[in-house]
């Protein structure tokens, strides 16, 4: 009914699925077209695809405004999306992937048109390549490795790409993928390796918090969700999982984003009494950006919530990690282990068991273990639990 084309562009982000884009027609025809469609010069779309797709859908007659032309098309459109979309690091670098190609169009313009020259800080990458990367990078807001990581992983698994476009895989469990593949193929070559020792003092358990039963209550649970809005119902869930495998007078000790912290304090207290909201600093260099709130923050809430009655001592409400110690090397959403020691110092004691039902790829379980508690872990992804399981043999 609105045929347009659309511009190559455009393409750099994923189109909805069926059910948000069905939810979006509904909201549309009962609201009307609240953000315009957006047009190149030549009239092809260059933002709003999905707003069209809906329009359509709904019957309700698009509204489109052209772009001026001023400056670079490509930021025009970046800046537009990421206003709106809540998207990872990992997703973000993988809209950079797909960025490249126009980024090192117009840095070769640049180039050509007497901008900066010089020699590549990578020797791998040629001038051009190099500044596009970093241009996109910025334009996104990540690192300029995090770009060359997915753009390795797309060259060694390129299936995995879209997993990570889509928020399903991020790039360290890409990376994991792959060294897993080709762990199986050197073990095929050459025959498994030997056996470990198991250890006595953890459990980990591959599955949904919704699911799963851990045959046993423990005295804290220590955890750290995913923050992202798309996420939000896990805080049901982990209510529902804390009031059923507390013992009573045991505690949720949840680090949290401050984004949606309304919604998840009301989600925890439907099974839980608050306790307190306590602060986990993280200094140094590496404050995260909340770009959609325009904030670089130092710090993380810690919601401190009880079954039934805390009776334990008195706690000091601030935490913290080491300076500058941002550990992303297991995780991409890790902590630090020295921050996670200072939490379990905190408000454990030697003996206690410890769970953590988001456990990614173990740093809770590495502290707890490193102090002379037991530890619980669950996450729904199986790499994620291999990783723990080696970390926390060794730790």
């Amino acid at each position: 009914m609105f045929k347009k084309t659309v511009h190559p562009i455009a393409n750099i982000f994923p189109l909805m699925d069926e059910e948000a884009l069905a939810e979006l027609s509904e909201d549309i025809a009962a609201n009307g077209l609240r953000e315009p469609i957006w047009l190149s010069s030549d009239d092809q779309v260059i933002d709003g695809r999905n707003r069209l797709r809906a329009c359509e859908m709904s019957g309700v007659e698009p509204v489109f405004r052209t772009w001026d032309g001023a400056g670079s098309l490509l930021d025009f459109v970046v800046s537009l999306n990421l206003r709106r979309r809540h998207l990872s690091a990992s997703q973000k670098a993988a809209v950079a992937l797909d960025m490249l190609p126009f980024a090192e169009q117009e840095a070769k313009q640049r180039m050509s048109d007497g901008g900066k020259q010089g020699k590549a800080k990578l020797p791998y990458l040629t001038e051009e390549s190099r500044q596009a990367r970093d241009d996109v990078a910025a334009a996104v807001g990540v690192s300029a490795r995090y770009v060359q990581s997915v753009k390795k992983i797309s060259e060694q698994a390129p299936e995995l790409v879209p997993k990570i476009r889509s928020g399903s895989v991020t790039i360290q469990e890409a990376k994991r993928e792959i060294k897993k593949t080709q762990k199986a193929d050197k073990q095929k070559r050459h025959g498994p390796p030997a056996p470990e020792t198991k250890r006595s003092d953890f459990k980990l358990y591959t599955a949904d918090i919704s699911d799963v039963d851990i045959g046993t209550t423990v005295d804290w649970i220590i955890t750290d969700p995913p923050y992202p809005k798309k996420y939000l119902h896990v805080y049901e869930q982990l209510g529902k999982f804390a009031n059923t495998h507390l013992r009573d007078g045991g505690s949720l000790i949840c680090m949290v984003g401050q984004s949606y912290l309304p919604d998840i304090i009301s989600m925890l207290s439907e099974h839980l009494e608050y306790q307190w909201c306590c602060s986990y600093l993280t200094p140094g260099g590496q404050a995260v950006q909340c770009w959609d709130r325009k904030v670089n923050t130092f710090w993380k809430p810690l919601l401190w919530f009880v079954k039934g009655k805390y009776e334990g001592d008195w706690i000091g409400d601030v935490c913290r990690s080491d300076t500058n110690d941002n550990d992303k090397a297991h995780h991409e959403w890790g902590q630090s282990v020295s921050g996670m020691a200072d939490v379990i110092e905190r408000w454990t004691v030697r003996g206690d068991i410890v769970c953590d039902p988001f456990c990614g790829a173990g740093t809770t379980g590495v502290a707890a273990l490193k102090m002379g508690r037991e530890f619980i872990g669950v996450d729904v992804d199986p790499s994620a639990i291999s990783t723990s399981e080696k970390r926390l043999q060794n730790a």
